[in-house]
């Protein structure tokens, strides 16, 4: 299954990072693992895609995402509210969301500490014939190689990571945002329909609570924390008869921060855009 994508990504790669792409056999695993979280889904289903790495394959899991598993993710995200503005993508994903903020006019820079999602991303952008500036950041570093006060909107997907979202990374992110920029990130919810998960948290994915969430955004103005992402078949039996929608803005499984850099911010006098 992994064996024509991994032939597309070591195209781009440069010698150093193909030597730190994993071992053959192995790539095939990890695909599969990052495709089903690309799409909400709990395993990844090979038999209903096109070769990995084909159009085909990259356009039909942008419509399971966007289209089947996650339909609240447009509205949240805004792709279609940027065009024309310089919009940050961080986190370790194979590039859906961004290439959407690309197709509606939005100047994309996507940002990994992880080459090989990188460089699925920037294999993801070729098949759709869009363009993006690709930057890797330091692992364990909250330093986004970016110029203050460079972007217009900071979208973080930390869905997929297995390490929090800290306030050192948001405050890396509003020094990069111009005054009036927005951030919008994504976290899974601590406590949510799942109640299960309550006294063990799921292992593999850092999860954050109602009030690490306000903490994050102490630095930005009309922060906002909302709640997104349940199935009728996440709720108990005895909850099924309220609206889905109802629950899921109280307990859904997704967390969504959102804020403004105000605009009194000043930058420093001799910036580079």
């Amino acid at each position: 299954m992994a064996e024509p994508l991994e032939m597309s990504i070591r195209l781009f790669l440069e010698p150093e990072e193909e030597a730190a792409m994993p071992a053959d056999g192995a790539l095939g695993n990890w695909l599969d693992r990052s495709h089903s979280l690309e799409i909400f889904s709990g395993r990844a289903i090979p038999s209903a895609f096109s070769a990995p790495g084909s159009d085909d394959w990259f356009s039909n899991m942008r419509q399971r995402r966007h289209e089947r598993h996650a339909r609240w993710l447009a509205p949240i995200l805004e792709f279609a509210k940027h065009p024309g503005e310089r919009v940050l993508g961080m986190g370790h994903t194979l590039g859906s969301d961004w290439v959407e903020y690309a197709r509606q006019g939005s100047e994309m820079v996507v940002c990994d500490s992880d080459p090989e999602h990188l460089e699925i991303a920037r294999a993801h952008f070729k098949s759709t014939c869009q363009n993006a500036r690709f930057l890797q950041k330091q692992p364990r570093s909250s330093r986004i190689p970016l110029a203050t006060g460079s972007l217009d909107v900071a979208v973080l997907n930390w869905l997929n990571e297995s390490e929090a979202c800290t306030k050192d990374l948001m405050d890396e992110v509003f020094r990069c945002l111009k005054p009036g920029g927005k951030v919008i990130a994504l976290c899974w919810a601590r406590f949510s329909v799942h109640w299960r998960h309550w006294f063990q948290p799921t292992t593999g994915f850092h999860q954050i609570t109602h009030a690490e969430a306000r903490k994050l955004l102490e630095a930005y103005q009309d922060a906002r924390v909302r709640r997104r992402h349940l199935r009728r078949g996440d709720m108990p039996r005895i909850m099924r008869w309220i609206p889905a929608p109802l629950i899921e803005r109280m307990m859904g499984r997704v967390m969504i921060l959102k804020g403004f850099k105000p605009l009194t911010s000043v930058l420093p006098l001799g910036r580079v855009a």
